[in-house]
C-alpha cells in the first residue's frame, strides 16, 4: 500500500511548481484530480502525466472527499476565498501558491537574488538549469502539504499554506548572505569555482567535454597533486593552504587547466577515482540517463501514451515501507 494511498487531491495549478508537487503526491499513492480535458500529447504536459482528468468537475462541490485543494491564487474560483474555504471545509488542506509563482519562476529567480548568482563574472545573469529551482520549490511545497495533512491526522485543523517562489528561492541564500555577514560582501556570480573557499574546485575543459574535481580542505592536496603530476607544488610555499591557494585562484587554474585539457573525461575519471579525490564527469541530461547510477537506482520510468510510451524521471525517495506508484 502506498503511503498517500486514499487521499484526494484537487489540482488547479499550471506552473512546474504546482505541478511537481501534485506529482510527489501522486507518485506516492494519491488521487489527483484536473479539472478539464487530458492533453492529446502527454508527453508535452508530463509534470501532469497519471493524473485524473474530470471534465465536469465544478467547485466548490468537487472538494466533497478532498484532503488537498492544490492552486496557485488566479486558479482559484471566483468566491472560493480563505475564508470560505476555511469555514466551509475545515479540515481541508489549502496550498496557494502566490501570483509570483503563477507568473514563472525566471522572474522570482531574478528578483530574489539567485540569478545575480549563477552564471560567471564576465557574463550575464542566468536562469538554474532544467526548471531546478521550480521543482525544488515543488518538493518544498509538497513537504508543507504532507506535514499540515498530519496535523489533520492527529486531530487538527487544515491549513492554508501561503505559499511564494520568492521565498522558496531566497531561502536557499542563506550561505551568501551569512558571507556577507562574516565578510562584509556579497558573493556573485563565479561560475563552477568557490574561488572565496575553495581551490581546487572547479569544472575543466578536457577533450571530449567538461570534468568536476576539487578539494573540501586542505586534506587531499598531496593526493591531487600527485594525481596531475605536480608533486613539486605540494610543499611550495605559495600553494601549501587552501587559504593561499584561493588568493591566487586565477594563477592555480592556469597551472590545472593543461593536464585536463589533455584528457579524456574516463581517463581523469580513473585517474582521480584512483588517488580518492571528489571527482566527476560532467554528462548531459541524455548521458545521465544511461548513466549506471541512475539505472540502478530506477530513476527512469517508460510513461505508455497513445502512440509510443516516453521516458520520465522517478520519485528519488527511496523508502522501506511503499514505493511510489511513478504516475500508474
Amino acid at each position: 500500500m502506498s503511503v498517500l494511498e486514499g487521499l484526494k487531491v484537487i489540482d488547479l495549478t499550471r506552473g512546474c511548481c504546482g505541478a511537481y508537487a501534485a506529482m510527489q503526491l501522486a507518485d506516492y499513492g494519491a488521487r489527483v484530480v484536473r479539472p478539464g480535458e487530458p492533453p492529446l500529447d502527454p508527453a508535452r504536459d508530463a509534470l501532469h502525466f497519471g493524473m485524473e482528468y474530470q471534465p465536469d468537475l465544478q467547485l466548490p462541490k468537487g472538494l466533497e472527499g478532498a484532503g488537498v485543494l492544490l492552486a496557485e491564487a488566479d486558479t482559484l474560483p471566483d468566491g472560493l476565498t480563505r475564508s470560505v474555504l476555511r469555514a466551509q471545509y475545515p479540515k481541508l488542506v489549502c496550498a496557494v501558491i502566490r501570483e509570483d509563482g503563477a507568473v514563472g519562476g525566471h522572474l522570482a529567480e531574478a528578483a530574489c537574488g539567485m540569478m545575480d548568482m549563477t552564471g560567471f563574472p564576465d557574463g550575464a545573469p542566468t536562469l538554474s538549469g532544467g526548471q531546478s529551482a521550480e521543482c525544488f520549490a515543488g518538493v518544498s511545497l509538497c513537504f508543507a502539504i504532507t506535514a499540515a495533512l498530519q496535523n489533520v491526522e492527529n486531530g487538527g485543523e487544515g491549513a492554508w499554506i501561503d505559499y511564494s517562489l520568492y521565498d522558496t528561492f531566497y531561502s536557499l541564500l542563506e550561505s551568501p548572505i551569512l558571507f556577507r555577514e562574516l565578510t562584509g560582501t556579497c558573493p556573485g556570480r563565479c561560475g563552477s569555482a568557490d574561488p572565496a573557499t575553495l581551490v581546487p574546485y572547479d569544472v575543466f575543459a578536457c577533450q571530449d567535454g567538461y570534468f568536476s574535481a576539487g578539494l573540501a580542505s586542505d586534506a587531499g592536496w598531496d593526493r591531487f597533486c600527485n594525481a596531475i603530476g605536480m608533486s613539486e607544488l605540494i610543499d611550495d610555499p605559495r600553494y601549501d593552504t587552501n587559504e593561499k591557494r584561493c588568493e591566487r585562484y586565477e594563477e592555480m587554474t592556469a597551472l590545472f587547466a593543461p593536464f585536463f585539457a589533455g584528457r579524456t573525461r574516463a581517463q581523469l575519471q580513473e585517474i582521480f577515482s584512483a588517488a580518492n579525490i571528489p571527482s566527476a564527469p560532467v554528462l548531459s541530461a541524455e548521458e545521465a540517463m544511461e548513466n549506471e547510477q541512475i539505472q540502478a537506482r530506477g530513476m527512469v520510468r517508460q510513461a505508455p501514451a497513445a502512440r509510443d510510451s516516453f521516458p520520465l524521471t522517478c520519485s528519488p525517495m527511496k523508502m522501506s515501507v511503499t514505493k511510489p506508484v511513478c504516475g500508474g
